[in-house]
């Protein structure tokens, strides 16, 4: 609900500038800061401007702790505080503060100022023009945190200053007591001329490089860090500005001395923003020696070797478990495959080169088989020849299945079949030259007829 919640800012905002307004003139009464029944002629001429710098300035910041009360009051509450209600706080705090108007009206009216005019209708306008410097910087100040301590820092140096040099003045027994907004002494031991500018620019500077190295330090944007050191002092400059120079030193050089502060602390802020940080040196000290650099070589890649003896399980030294995928694959005959070396653990047999045309070298007979065997080809294909694989197996299933008038294989024939499997010689030259399986049924015919003789049956083709 954003009608409620404006509503509460300004309340606040309303209450706590009345009540800074209120509390600041009663303090300035008290302890005689303003009194507007003393003369104002003669070489007392410079207070009028004296006392209308410090009613401008109670103005504008009655405005700025009325803003900052609101906005507090709505963050308390866990309510949104955007831009407008920061807005609404800062208008409303201008209400409250308004109340310095008729606080000053009515004690300046019997006042006799340096120039013929009317004391208390001077003396309002004065704080009803400040109010407007303090509405822009209740705005900032409740937006910027940099800001609020800036300006937090100004006003409690004013505060203090005033506060010591009543002390200052009462302790030494001065009869007129009117320090000078932001400065030390009073209206008969004040600070001479010359010593004016390097307190309140020395103040000035070491406010704004607190507040804005603290700002970049913290991470804040380089545009906040660059402004942020002009709100307090920009703020004392309007309260001098409005209230006038006066005639004389005692008012004109505190005057001049918060008009340059405000460029001057705009120019170290700025400094703090852009300063580049020193960077800090990584070259090698002689105290720490690098260890020289080393030349390890080219990395070789590790490769395997895979030997045919080995891989294929019908050397020594077979691994049963390699996988599939490292298995010679059989090549067909019309692309001659070649030569590979033999395992150093294999037969010292010759091995027909591999630039021999294939149609060169005799194919070697390949031995009898029966059903449920395997030949060598059929073990180069399957891997090893000594472990028969699951097509294998699956392979002499179907053959046995499809002979259903097949006799039983005698012990004889598996035996005849391990032989032939077993010639290390025999074995290197197929798989030198892979002898084509059924290349030719003409020339196959025979064998598979004799194959059918040893089983008892007859060649359908005969």
């Amino acid at each position: 609900m954003v009608l409620p919640t404006a509503a509460r800012a300004a309340a606040a905002a309303v209450t706590g500038a009345f009540l800074t307004a209120a509390g600041q003139l009663g303090v300035a009464y008290g302890l005689g800061i303003l009194r507007w029944d003393r003369e104002f002629t003669g070489t007392h001429a410079d207070l009028w401007a004296v006392q209308l710098t410090w009613v401008a300035w109670i103005s504008a910041v009655s405005v700025v702790a009325g803003a900052v009360i609101g906005v507090d009051v709505v963050r308390r509450a866990g309510r949104p505080r955007g831009m407008g209600l920061r807005v609404i706080a800062s208008l409303a705090a201008a209400v409250g503060g308004a109340v310095t108007v008729p606080l000053v009206w009515l004690p300046a009216r019997f006042a006799h100022p340096p120039t013929p005019t009317s004391p208390g209708l001077t003396a309002g306008i004065v704080a009803l023009v400040a109010l407007v410097p303090g509405v822009l910087a209740a705005v900032a100040v409740v937006s910027v945190a940099p800001v609020a301590a800036d300006v937090a820092a100004i006003v409690t140096w004013s505060g203090l200053a005033a506060l010591a040099s009543v002390m200052w003045s009462v302790g030494k027994g001065d009869a007129v007591v009117a320090p000078r907004l932001a400065m030390l002494g009073g209206h008969g031991r004040s600070v001479q001329a010359a010593a004016v500018y390097p307190l309140m620019l020395g103040v000035v500077v070491l406010v704004t490089l607190v507040v804005a190295g603290t700002a970049r330090w913290a991470g804040r944007p380089k545009v906040t860090v660059a402004t942020c050191g002009a709100a307090g002092p920009l703020l004392l400059g309007f309260a001098y500005l409005i209230a006038g120079a006066g005639g004389g030193d005692l008012q004109r050089v505190p005057y001049t001395a918060a008009l340059v502060s405000v460029p001057l602390a705009v120019l170290v802020s700025v400094v703090v923003a852009f300063a580049r940080r020193p960077v800090r040196s990584t070259a090698p000290t002689d105290a720490e020696p690098v260890a020289p650099a080393t030349d390890a070589g080219p990395v070789t890649p590790v490769t395997h070797a895979v030997h045919v003896g080995s891989a294929t399980g019908t050397g020594p030294g077979a691994d049963p478990t390699v996988d599939e995928a490292a298995k010679p694959t059989p090549v067909p005959a019309a692309k001659p495959k070649p030569a590979v070396a033999p395992s150093p653990t294999a037969s010292k047999a010759p091995v027909p080169s591999a630039r021999t045309a294939p149609d060169a070298m005799p194919a070697p007979a390949a031995p009898p088989t029966h059903p449920g065997t395997t030949t060598a080809a059929d073990a180069d294909a399957t891997g090893s020849p000594d472990q028969p694989s699951a097509k294998s197996g699956a392979r002499r299933g179907r053959r046995k299945r499809g002979t259903a008038d097949a006799e039983p294989v005698q012990e004889s024939d598996y035996v005849e079949w391990v032989r032939a499997l077993g010639s290390d010689d025999r074995s290197d030259q197929r798989r030198a030259v892979p002898a084509p399986r059924h290349a030719d049924p003409a020339e196959d015919r025979p064998r598979r007829g004799r194959r059918r003789g040893m089983l008892g049956l007859s060649d359908p083709d005969e």
